[in-house]
């Protein structure tokens, strides 16, 4: 795997957590303010 590659595939990863991370973080939001959450539409 070229380094290019590897960079490639490190980002993208970077990307998935901090996404998870950020919908977690909505979700907890709008848990404690009694929000109805619809997993189907996106935030």
């Amino acid at each position: 795997m070229s380094t290019q590659e590897q960079a490639r595939e490190l980002m993208a990863r970077h990307h998935q957590v901090v996404k998870k991370r950020r919908q977690s973080m909505l979700e907890r939001a709008a848990r404690e303010i009694g929000a109805e959450l619809n997993p189907k539409s996106p935030i």
